[in-house]
């Protein structure tokens, strides 16, 4: 592959990992899981 379509290659692993999280996230109910990590990090569950 030539290397003229740089953003297209990131387009599509962009594409892949969001894809792949968000089908993730919402096939067995993990969004709450996943607001509870995200709450973590952000020290939303201080106190």
């Amino acid at each position: 592959m030539s290397r003229k379509q740089p953003a297209l290659w990131l387009l599509a692993l962009l594409l892949l990992i969001g894809g792949g999280w968000w089908w993730g996230q919402h096939r067995a109910g993990g969004a709450r899981n996943a607001t509870l990590i995200v709450g973590d990090q952000r020290g939303g569950r201080a106190g």
